[in-house]
């Protein structure tokens, strides 16, 4: 096959056309063929090759797509990355062509290049790419991440990674891809009823950003709060939003003591301010509440 190609071809055909049916798997015959051209392929220049795939797609992009994918994942590294993604988006911007890309990645193994086109690809299905990426179970989860970040699929995200069991791709993402979305992630955990050691040892990612405390009290978590705060503070934490809200969570003795403990990292008219908005939302809260309890029993 590799000395002389059309001699091979006219023996497949031969052997194709035979009558009583053809004495070889004509599956296999394809297979050997597609192989050969693949390794074909390696023989040529960048150029060459670039323009050779343009080509198959442009005569036929659904029949050639499958062999084209497999070409640019085995000579990625000869052909470039950059190159081979240009390659299809010239070629075509359908959603469909873009997910097979990725599809074919995953089953060839090629991963890294997988977290690539979920990086910068705009053309691929998300919602199609994410649940495809979550049925595979890839030990890496790093395109998923890059899919669900983009394209505002967090809480279904974080409720994968955790029921997974994939802890430590929970810490990437908050440590790494989006450290924004710690306070969003540490309320899905919280919804997820993850253990608090974990939720703490999150806590460094969101460095001096404090709106955690939104997260915790929208889902009426205030003792987990404390408990929360009172760990930063243990850990030396010098960050002043954090010795607000603690202090604001204080009854009048114990404040006072906060205060005299930690006067220089505290900012006294904004606790004033602070505390003043917790007891607004205190009250608003126990007013629905009120109002709720109220309208069940009007409906009994």
């Amino acid at each position: 096959m590799r000395t002389d190609a059309q001699g091979a071809l006219d023996f497949a055909l031969i052997m194709l056309r035979m009558e009583g049916g053809c004495p070889v798997d004509c599956n296999a015959i394809t297979d050997l063929f597609l192989q050969a051209l693949v390794e074909f392929f390696g023989t040529l220049p960048q150029i060459w090759a670039l323009e050779c795939m343009e080509h198959l797609l442009l005569v036929n992009l659904k029949g050639n797509l499958q062999i084209t994918v497999q070409i640019a994942n085995e000579y990625s590294k000869n052909l470039g990355v950059d190159a081979c993604i240009e390659v299809f988006e010239k070629s075509d911007k359908d959603p469909d062509i873009h997910f097979k890309y990725i599809e074919a990645a995953v089953k060839t193994g090629h991963i890294k290049e997988v977290e690539r086109v979920t990086r910068e690809s705009s053309y691929h299905d998300a919602e199609k790419t994410k649940n495809f990426l979550m049925k595979t179970n890839l030990p890496n989860a790093w395109p998923l991440m890059n899919v669900c970040d983009r394209f505002g699929f967090v809480r279904q995200l974080i409720h994968y990674l955790y029921t997974e069991n994939m802890i430590c791709s929970i810490e990437e993402y908050v440590q790494k891809v989006n450290p924004r979305n710690a306070p969003l992630v540490i309320g899905l955990l919280l919804d997820e009823g993850c253990p608090e050691d974990f939720i703490k040892g999150l806590l460094p990612s969101v460095s001096s950003r404090f709106p955690v405390e939104q997260e915790c009290v929208k889902r009426n978590r205030l003792c987990f709060l404390t408990r929360l705060l009172e760990y930063l503070v243990s850990e030396r934490s010098r960050d002043v939003d954090v010795h607000n809200a603690l202090a604001c969570r204080y009854r009048p003795a114990v404040l006072l003591k906060h205060i005299e403990s930690f006067s220089t990292r505290l900012n006294i008219p904004k606790l004033i301010r602070v505390c003043e908005e917790q007891r607004h939302l205190k009250d608003n809260y126990h007013a629905n509440e009120h109002k709720a309890t109220k309208e069940r029993k009007e409906k009994k």
